[in-house]
């Protein structure tokens, strides 16, 4: 056979034999596809499945793990770092705050303690933590007082309180001043009878009621002689004014604003009107 006919025959079984590994690989790839993501075969398979089952398991259960990776490796140390709420926290420091003597609680209302001596109240929730990890203990009794124990301190050791005290210990808030009356507003009118007076630098203007023409209802003649004679205190008067106004001049008078705003209505009013 001539040898461009060998040659051809060769080429054609290479080509054949590569189209067939390409189907294989199609179908092989088409077939992995098609089967669950926990259900593949292959050489990452087993590597695959490890990972998911360590995703699935409980928390508790991954903490065991690596608990028990750290102990295997010689090295004392807590895989788990305790976190608390600062609730709890905040009732953690200030039982270690106590000292020795232990902190003090009642029982309150709705499920509730509070700080003997204090306005610090706290659920009874916030307890249930530090009790059951044994951070905190009353021997059983629950009037007894609260104690840190050596997990309680060994954590209080660990973690010093925060900058600026966000989570620190319970501290009592100053005590807020009084609320302070509001100052009394001096006495700048006053109305009586249909009269109207106002008062400025001990000068009282008193206005006369309309009379209904266009015009005040004014006290008698002489009226202002009269009551300058009665009281010593009262310099001059002055009046009336077009609109029936009278400007009453008190000098070296001890009663306040509002007195003399009272007095000069009395003074006025007491006069007769004016016949027209």
């Amino acid at each position: 056979m001539p040898d461009f006919m060998s040659d051809g025959s060769e080429q054609f079984s290479r080509a054949r034999k590569s189209s067939v590994d390409g189907s294989a690989d199609a179908a092989d790839r088409s077939v992995r596809r098609s089967e669950p993501r926990g259900q593949r075969t292959g050489p990452s398979a087993g590597r695959r499945t490890e990972q998911m089952g360590a995703q699935s398991r409980p928390a508790e259960v991954r903490t065991e793990l690596f608990s028990a990776q750290v102990r295997g490796s010689g090295t004392e140390l807590f895989a788990a770092v305790q976190h608390f709420t600062p609730a709890v926290e905040t009732l953690l420091r200030t039982i270690a705050e106590a000292g020795d003597t232990g902190a003090q609680f009642k029982v309150e209302p709705r499920l509730r303690y509070r700080l003997s001596g204090t306005e610090y109240v706290v659920n009874q929730r916030s307890f249930h933590k530090l009790t059951a990890d044994g951070y905190v203990t009353d021997s059983g009794n629950d009037m007894a007082p609260v104690k840190l124990t050596d997990r309680g301190h060994e954590w209080i050791r660990q973690h010093p309180v925060p900058h600026g005290g966000s989570r620190g210990p319970y501290r009592p808030r100053g005590t807020r001043p009084a609320r302070r009356a509001p100052a009394q507003r001096p006495a700048r009118f006053a109305y009586a009878g249909g009269f109207t007076a106002e008062i400025a630098d001990r000068v009282v203007v008193i206005t006369c009621p309309d009379n209904g023409v266009g015009g005040a209802t004014l006290p008698a003649d002489v009226w202002e002689q009269r009551a300058v004679d009665r009281h010593p205190t009262l310099h001059t008067v002055e009046g009336p004014t077009i609109a029936g106004s009278y400007a009453l001049h008190w000098r070296a008078d001890p009663r306040t604003d509002a007195d003399l705003l009272v007095q000069s209505l009395a003074i006025v009013r007491a006069e007769p009107a004016r016949k027209s």
